[in-house]
């Protein structure tokens, strides 16, 4: 587990674990060596922690893995912790997952969320082939995207979109593809916030010229997107 808060602000944002259904090379979670296996959650340290890191009664919590919707002991654990927080915190909840999961599972702590007015925001990932190294699995997350929107229209869900070569060389490429179309289906219906994380592998690296030219070409034609 780690946890993370801006100093002197009631957002924290805590990794559960390392476990997930994607194996994306620019995910931190191979690189962070506080990120440990499920077997080892000790949600009583994780309810401690919380408390020290906590600056406010009204909290945002972001909640992510790996993959949040990896496991069921996961879930139940984590709603009966919550559960404790509501009773001493003004709480609102950020799941985060890359939707290539158990929506089921996804589902059953979105509809307790709500129970509570819990959640008003979900987050997601879409990067070109780098997470989605196949257009099915691309097709895939899309369909769960617009099943999920549609099971809960009041949730602003939030798709992040990481930065990379891949990207840049989609949207300088003329040609389509299936990527590039979800990619502008999804500007349409979703707010898409644009990040560019760190680099573990040199290849991955982006120029100042590539990202000045990647981030003009959004300013452009994809106004809304934030960065």
């Amino acid at each position: 587990m780690s946890i993370c808060n801006e100093e002197k602000s009631k957002n924290i944002t805590i990794y559960l674990h390392k476990e997930c259904t994607l194996k994306c090379p620019f995910c931190f979670q191979n690189h962070n060596k506080f990120l440990k296996n499920i077997t080892d959650l000790d949600f009583d340290k994780i309810y401690d922690s919380i408390h020290q890191a906590a600056t406010s009664k009204d909290l945002n919590i972001n909640f992510t893995g790996g993959e949040l919707f990896y496991s069921d002991r996961v879930i139940d654990d984590l709603i009966v912790l919550i559960d404790k927080l509501r009773q001493e915190y003004n709480l609102h909840i950020v799941p985060s997952s890359n939707l290539i999961c158990n929506m089921k599972l996804c589902y059953k702590f979105i509809d307790y969320l709500c129970k509570y007015d819990l959640i008003k925001s979900f987050s997601t990932s879409f990067d070109f082939k780098k997470r989605f190294k196949y257009d099915k699995i691309a097709e895939l997350w899309y369909k769960n995207l617009i099943e999920l929107q549609s099971r809960y229209p009041h949730l602003q869900i939030i798709v992040n979109t990481i930065i990379t070569n891949e990207l840049i060389d989609a949207f300088n490429d003329s040609a389509t593809s299936i990527e590039k179309g979800i990619f502008e289906k999804i500007y349409s219906k979703f707010t898409i916030a644009l990040q560019l994380l760190s680099v573990y592998d040199e290849n991955d690296y982006i120029s100042d010229d590539n990202f000045k030219k990647i981030h003009d070409y959004f300013v452009e034609f994809f106004p809304n997107i934030t960065f």
